[in-house]
């Protein structure tokens, strides 16, 4: 049996900081179920501070980002 993959917008990315299962959702990410697409990948790109902050969270796992804000 094929596990289900995750397609998310940034508002869902933002949501992942106040998870209420964040054990699982870490999983998911880390096994690489869990994807966001390059429409999002402008919405981050716009919505940054600097492109140094921008090339950061594009870098890290959507999980480090969510523990980082929380």
């Amino acid at each position: 049996m094929t596990e289900a993959s995750w397609l998310i917008d940034k508002s869902a990315l933002a949501r992942l900081a106040h998870s209420h299962e964040p054990e699982i959702w870490s999983n998911r990410i880390e096994r690489g179920l869990v994807h966001i697409s390059n429409l999002t990948r402008l919405e981050i790109g716009y919505s940054a501070q600097s492109g140094d902050v921008a090339r950061r969270e594009f870098r890290e796992s959507p999980w480090l980002q969510c523990q980082s804000s929380t």
